[in-house]
């Protein structure tokens, strides 16, 4: 009995742990699982070396989702990192940031990898030459090439130490590659705390965020966005049409019909008045517009996390506050919210997710089921008698379950009477 009612303290203990809110965590979607690293509760707190995981196989609500953290050795915590999936999904890559151990600031180790087999941690041995550690950035990797992309950034110390160039790592191989934008005509700006999404054809759309210019801070205009062509390795620009306001500490997320969808973030003017802003890459030219939304209020959210699971946009943890406080109105808890986008002429937000509603494997929007040429319905197909035959041996199984269901209640009749009648046999049975 101790040793039952130690177990049950233990796994109490477990299961109330309790996850508290952070904001410049880095996250990534594998398969059925959604993994968040690190993030920091406040400006003056140390990074978290926290590995959390939320399992999407299971119905759950927003305001008790059933985040686990990880009872593995992390050795280190890390802010404003960025998270990517190995295209063989099994090792997450833990990139750039602010990382500190138990000692120092990790300066070497720009990169760690999670063996999500083994459960280990490491920090890979690299070629190459690689520019400083890259923060508040928004990488990308390419599941076809194995090539992983990191723009811009500061250094994760100083604020206004905006880092040039993009780094190129080879997964592959573990070899980095890389180009400056000195010598890029027209000049492409250095971004800080923008989205990168990369889209079907291989370009890299850079969204938003802000770049030095006269020793100060200048938003990115959201009409004229960067573009990456991963397979020339060239830059271009693209106007677009429609307004939205400039911001920066925004996250994205790539419908399958290319509609990139931003949500939050601030400028030089505070929080953004329209949280929710969506960009349809498929228009010519690219187009903004502001979607809109029923079900509840749209919070404010900036350094957060995003993740679209099949009709479903998730927007977890982060702050609300355009400063580096990191101050949260404790009103907008619990720090998780979920976005229907399955009508793109209206949003809806929900409270519920779950499999019967909500399949992790749904896309936004599904092929139609095939009807035959041209759209007509296939002509019915004579039975053959497969079906009288398939009737028929259904009859046989209902039958033998009815039997062997008869003898099983006869045999329990006829227990329960022997104990009824046997005053010794009452000592042998069990009551729950």
């Amino acid at each position: 009995m101790k040793t039952i009612l130690f177990l049950l303290i233990i796994l109490s203990t477990g299961i109330c742990q309790t996850i508290t809110n952070r904001y410049g965590q880095s996250s990534v979607l594998v398969d059925k699982k959604l993994y968040f690293f690190g993030g920091i509760i406040s400006n003056n707190s140390l990074p978290l070396n926290q590995l959390l995981q939320l399992d999407l196989s299971k119905s759950f609500n927003t305001t008790n989702p059933p985040f686990e953290i990880l009872n593995v050795a992390t050795p280190f915590g890390g802010s404003f990192t960025t998270a990517f999936l190995s295209p063989q999904k099994d090792v997450i890559y833990i990139y750039g940031g602010v990382t500190i151990n138990s000692i120092t600031i990790n300066s070497d180790a720009l990169l760690h990898t999670f063996n999500l087999e083994t459960n280990k941690w490491d920090i890979p041995k690299t070629k190459g030459i690689v520019n400083m550690i890259r923060s508040h950035i928004s990488g990308v990797i390419n599941n076809e090439t194995g090539k992983f992309y990191a723009f811009g950034g500061n250094d994760g110390i100083s604020t206004v130490d905006v880092l040039d160039g993009i780094d190129i790592l080879d997964v592959n191989s573990l070899t980095w590659s890389g180009s400056s934008l000195i010598d890029v005509v027209p000049p492409i700006p250095v971004l800080v705390d923008y989205t990168a999404t990369l889209l079907p054809n291989g370009f890299i759309i850079f969204i938003g965020g802000y770049a030095l210019a006269s020793n100060a801070f200048q938003y990115i205009d959201m009409n004229n966005n960067i573009l990456y062509n991963t397979k020339t390795d060239k830059w271009a620009r693209t106007t677009t049409q429609g307004v939205v306001e400039t911001r920066g500490a925004h996250s994205a997320v790539l419908t399958p019909d290319q509609r990139i969808i931003i949500y939050g973030g601030f400028n030089g003017n505070g929080n953004v008045i329209n949280q929710l802003a969506v960009l349809d890459t498929k228009a010519n030219p690219f187009s903004w517009s502001i979607p809109s939304v029923s079900g509840g209020i749209s919070p404010i959210l900036n350094c957060h996390s995003s993740a679209l699971v099949g009709n479903y946009m998730f927007m977890i943890f982060g702050k609300n506050s355009p400063d580096d406080i990191g101050t949260y109105d404790e009103s907008q808890a619990p720090f998780f919210y979920i976005l229907d986008v399955s009508n793109p002429e209206n949003y809806t937000w929900v409270t519920q997710f779950g499999l019967e509603n909500s399949p992790t494997t749904t896309a936004v929007n599904t092929l139609p089921t095939d009807n035959g040429e041209n759209g007509k319905k296939n002509p019915e197909k004579p039975d053959n008698g497969n079906g009288r035959k398939i009737g028929i041996i259904f009859g046989i199984i209902i039958s033998i379950v009815v039997s062997i269901a008869g003898f099983l209640v006869y045999r329990f009749l006829k227990k329960r009477n022997m104990n009824r009648y046997a005053p010794q046999a009452k000592q042998c049975v069990s009551y729950n």
